[in-house]
């Protein structure tokens, strides 16, 4: 999945075509990067979760990191430590309007 996706329809509406249960509004905005709160259907209920999975990254002397959150991966690493349970009992839709991918040259990249 991308970086950067938009969603413009909110909660209730979501929940309508899901046929699922809308929780009480949070604050996941329009504009979706990871790490950034977006919508998700899971359990029946069209909640809100941070976008990516956090990965946990140690200093070069050893020292815990904030977490860096990652989205993509790669159908040859699915079974591998990170990936293997989520893909295998955590999956859940996530409603999108659109979605954007970083397309040009380093340093002049435009949302394609």
């Amino acid at each position: 999945m991308c970086n950067l996706y938009r969603m413009t329809k909110g909660t209730t509406e979501i929940a309508n075509l899901f046929r699922a249960q809308a929780d009480p509004p949070g604050n996941a905005g329009e504009l979706i990067y990871p790490g950034y709160p977006g919508l998700v259907v899971a359990e029946g209920r069209v909640r809100q979760m941070a976008w990516g999975f956090p990965l946990a990254l140690k200093g070069k002397s050893g020292q815990i990191l904030k977490p860096k959150p990652v989205n993509n991966a790669r159908s040859d690493k699915l079974d591998g430590f990170m990936w293997r349970y989520s893909f295998q009992e955590r999956r859940c839709p996530v409603p999108v309007s659109e979605f954007a991918e970083a397309e040009g040259e380093k340093g002049a990249k435009t949302r394609t």
